[in-house]
């Protein structure tokens, strides 16, 4: 059996995510087989491991609008961004895992402009979208 020792944990939500924490260590009791009279026990400890994944749209440093269509997709979708210039030079993007796996990169050559990922597997992926200077959009798309 697994028992969750802690000293602190919370819950918080908005309309864009929910996040639920808590500190403290994991212990579990293990009763192995012995060759003696008796019952042996064994404590042994581990450690949460915490992660976050975003579920929208967000800002990363870059000041611009990104709006992604349709959602949920079954292949092509589009992303627009809310740009003023029509020289594109520097933008690119990249998909990735929610484990955080690279699986496409391409160059942002018009405005708006879609990606095609019909052969990739059901599931959420995540879009980040790269100035020249490194500032990034984050956009969450779900393939059906």
């Amino acid at each position: 059996s697994q028992e969750v020792v802690v000293f602190s944990g919370d819950s918080h939500q908005n309309d864009n995510f929910s996040l639920d924490y808590s500190f403290g260590q994991l212990f579990y009791q293990s009763n192995p087989d012995s060759d003696y009279t008796g019952v042996r026990t064994t404590y042994k400890e581990g450690v949460h491991q915490v992660y976050f994944v975003d579920a929208g749209i967000r800002s990363l440093n870059f000041d611009v609008i990104a709006k992604a269509y349709p959602i949920p997709t079954k292949g092509v979708f589009n992303i627009s961004l809310d740009l003023d210039v029509n020289d594109f030079t520097g933008l690119s993007y990249s998909i990735h895992s929610p484990q955080g796996q690279l699986i496409s990169n391409g160059m942002v050559k018009t405005n708006p402009f879609s990606i095609d990922i019909s052969e990739f597997s059901t599931g959420v992926y995540f879009v980040y979208i790269y100035s020249n200077l490194n500032k990034t959009k984050l956009i969450k798309i779900i393939k059906n």
